[in-house]
């Protein structure tokens, strides 16, 4: 699958971004999330009810 230029240029703006914000902040350790599909299912639940419940 061959990107738009514009998806592309999009896709590099956010990882220079997240580059920058990893450099100067580091990782926050705010996802509480220890297994990847513990990090999986959250962000989906997250999507998808009242942040009351989360």
């Amino acid at each position: 699958m061959t990107m738009r230029p514009a998806t592309s240029e999009i896709k590099k703006l956010l990882e220079e971004i997240y580059s920058r914000l990893l450099n100067e902040f580091g990782h926050r350790n705010w996802w509480p999330g220890e297994t990847r599909d513990e990090v999986i299912i959250g962000a989906i639940l997250t999507q998808n009810v009242s942040w009351q419940n989360v």
